[in-house]
């Protein structure tokens, strides 16, 4: 055998060694879907139902479930990829972004989002604004969320030059109070009057609106006020303000919390002059 063919078959063989080495460890890297799943069924006890399943950072693979009482509610679980461990909790990386968040608004949120806008003519909201406002709007409040409140105040200005319109949905749920001052605002003469009184003398230091609660309204502002809850607990709406809106396509989007300013503003080009 001349030195040149001696030369080849070494060539050769270094080359399939490195394609088995890759082989083996892709293989090592591929998610043991069944296990992860079985595990997440072992601990959660059969109370969430595995939608769905995707690579994850890490040796982490992500799952998509739903939880399977009476108002299903989804969310993001992870385990290992040899399905050893499960994680259930806020994620972070190195460069601060928060995992849990990212995967969520890319796995779970547009479904979710699509359903919130399905069911949102269930809902009573307060509305302001030109009815020929280039920008629309919903966006749930409480009237003891401080950040509502902000944000109240922040859009006042494109409120008032007409380019933009709010329908907002009042929930109550983080303080004692809350609910009170819900049927305030729905069971008042003028709605709009009532939630400017609310936030223009909201207290900031003890975080309370500033209207006076009803205890006992008429049972249709009691209805009003329990379809605007469940709407909020359906569609997993756990903290306010959420804004809700379409965008130039009339693609469904939603922001849960109170964005910054330069982020809010963009927010609100993108928004179309449709509810």
């Amino acid at each position: 055998m001349n030195k040149t063919k001696n030369i080849i078959l070494i060539i050769a063989a270094f080359v399939v060694g490195i394609i088995l080495t890759v082989s083996f460890y892709a293989f090592q890297q591929m998610p043991n879907v069944d296990a992860g799943k079985l595990l997440i069924e072992k601990i959660t006890q059969g109370n969430v139902t595995v939608l769905s399943n995707f690579n994850s950072i890490g040796n982490l693979e992500g799952y998509v479930v739903q939880s399977t009482g009476t108002n299903p509610q989804q969310g993001i679980i992870y385990t290992d990829r040899q399905g050893q461990f499960i994680i259930s909790g806020v994620i972070v990386d190195k460069n601060g972004n928060n995992i849990n968040q990212m995967d969520f608004e890319k796995y779970v949120a547009p479904a979710a989002i699509s359903n919130a806008y399905n069911t949102l003519s269930n809902t009573t909201w307060v509305e302001q604004g030109s009815p020929q406002a280039p920008h629309k709007a919903y966006i749930v409040i409480d009237p003891n969320c401080v950040y509502c409140n902000q944000l109240y105040k922040t859009l006042a200005p494109q409120i008032a030059s007409g380019q933009l319109a709010v329908r907002w949905i009042p929930v109550g749920f983080l303080k004692s109070s809350s609910p009170g001052k819900v049927y305030a605002i729905l069971s008042a003469q003028n709605p709009v009057q009532a939630l400017q009184k609310n936030e223009q003398n909201f207290n900031q230091s003890i975080e309370e609106g500033g209207i006076t609660p009803v205890k006992n309204p008429p049972q249709a502002i009691k209805d009003q006020f329990n379809k605007n809850m469940q709407f909020m607990v359906q569609n997993q709406i756990t903290v306010t303000p959420v804004i809700l809106y379409k965008n130039a396509n009339g693609t469904p989007k939603s922001v849960m919390g109170l964005p910054d300013s330069g982020k809010l503003n963009n927010i609100i080009n993108s928004m179309n002059s449709s509810y």
